[in-house]
């Protein structure tokens, strides 16, 4: 899967129900970053993958937060598609 980009389409339902994104989620009480990315993409898409390194950091700023988006490098490590 070299040189591939993971996205998702978000369920029905939920709010933005039909869009695509980039698979993550938000950090547990004393998660790091690589950790969590590790755990939500096994949850949400049922894969495993192993996080190699950052690649980009994008910070989003809302009227009433901000949310940093953190894309890394990772190897497919199984699972089916």
């Amino acid at each position: 899967a070299a040189g591939k980009l993971l996205i998702a389409r978000r369920k029905a339902g939920l709010a933005n129900g039909g869009k695509w994104e980039f698979p993550g989620g938000k950090l547990q009480q004393g998660e790091s970053p690589e950790a969590c990315l590790e755990r939500e993409i096994a949850e949400e898409l049922g894969i495993s993958i192993a996080v190699e390194r950052p690649y980009l950091l994008v910070n989003h700023e809302y009227p009433d937060k901000s949310i940093l988006l953190i894309s890394y490098i990772c190897r497919f490590r199984g699972g089916e598609w």
